[in-house]
C-alpha cells in the first residue's frame, strides 16, 4: 500500500481575488490524479490556477520532475521548474499553469508530477473551455428601446429578428402600417414559438410608441405651416 506523500493544493484565482470556497487540498499517493476545470474563459483571455506542492513525508527526501502535455493546439503554459532535487520533508513548492484559448472549444492539458525516492507519479488534469464574447443588441422601433434582444430567427436563415422589425419601419409610409406590420409579424413568431408573449407585447408597444410619436411630430408641422392653427386632422390609416 503506497503512502501519501504528496499534497496538492489548489488555489482558484480570477481577477487577482482569491475565492476561499474554491480551494481544496487533496493528499496524493503514486498513481492518483486530481482533476481541475478552468471552465468557460473566453478567447484571448487567461486564467491562472496556481499550485502549491508540499512534501508531507516524515522522512523522505524526493526529486521531481514536472511536465506538462496538452492536446493539439491547446493554449495551456505552465510556469515553475521542470526539475526540482532535494525536496525535502515539509518543503513546498507554488507553481502555476494558466489557460488562454484561442479557438472555441474545450481543451485538454495534465501536468506529471514524477517524484523519485520511495516513488511515485501524481496527474494534475486540466480541462478548460474556450468561448466567444456575445454582444448583446436591442431593437429599437422608431428610436423607443423595446428590451427585447435581437436575434436570428431561423437556422437557415441570416435574418435576425431586428431585421425583420427593420423591413417594417422601412416599409411603412403612413400612421398606422409600423403597428399593423409589426402585429402580424410577432404574431406569426409567437405562434411558431420563436419569442415569448411578452417580447411579442414589448416589440407591439415600441411600434405604437413609435407611431405616437409620428403623429405628434405630423401634428406640430402642421401647426407651424398654418401659423398656430391645426388645420387637418390625423387619421390611422387601415389599408
Amino acid at each position: 500500500m503506497a503512502m501519501r506523500m504528496l499534497t496538492i493544493f489548489v488555489a482558484l484565482i480570477v481577477c487577482g481575488m482569491f475565492f476561499p470556497g474554491l480551494a481544496r487540498g487533496e493528499d496524493l499517493s503514486s498513481d492518483q490524479g486530481l482533476d481541475v476545470r478552468f471552465d468557460d474563459v473566453l478567447i484571448g483571455e487567461e486564467k491562472t490556477i496556481p499550485l502549491t506542492i508540499t512534501n508531507q513525508s516524515s522522512e523522505s527526501t524526493f526529486t521531481l520532475i514536472l511536465l506538462l502535455n496538452m492536446d493539439a493546439a491547446c493554449e495551456f503554459t505552465y510556469t515553475g521548474p521542470n526539475l526540482v532535487s532535494g525536496f525535502a520533508p515539509g518543503d513546498t513548492l507554488d507553481v502555476q499553469v494558466a489557460f488562454k484559448p484561442s479557438a472555441v472549444g474545450v481543451c485538454n492539458a495534465v501536468l506529471q508530477i514524477q517524484y523519485f525516492g520511495s516513488g511515485g507519479l501524481v496527474e494534475i488534469n486540466f480541462t478548460g473551455n474556450g468561448i466567444e464574447e456575445v454582444s448583446e443588441t436591442f431593437i429599437e422601433i422608431g428610436g423607443f428601446d423595446t428590451g427585447v434582444l435581437d436575434r436570428p430567427m431561423d437556422e437557415h436563415s441570416d435574418s435576425t429578428l431586428g431585421e425583420m422589425i427593420g423591413e417594417c419601419e422601412a416599409t411603412a409610409y403612413t400612421c398606422g402600417q409600423l403597428l399593423q406590420c409589426v402585429s402580424r409579424l410577432t404574431w406569426k413568431l409567437r405562434k411558431q414559438k420563436s419569442i415569448t408573449s411578452k417580447e411579442m407585447h414589448q416589440l407591439r408597444k415600441g411600434a405604437l410608441r413609435a407611431e405616437i410619436r409620428k403623429i405628434v411630430k405630423a401634428r406640430k408641422t402642421s401647426v407651424r405651416s398654418t401659423g398656430g392653427r391645426f388645420r387637418y386632422g390625423w387619421r390611422h390609416s387601415h389599408h
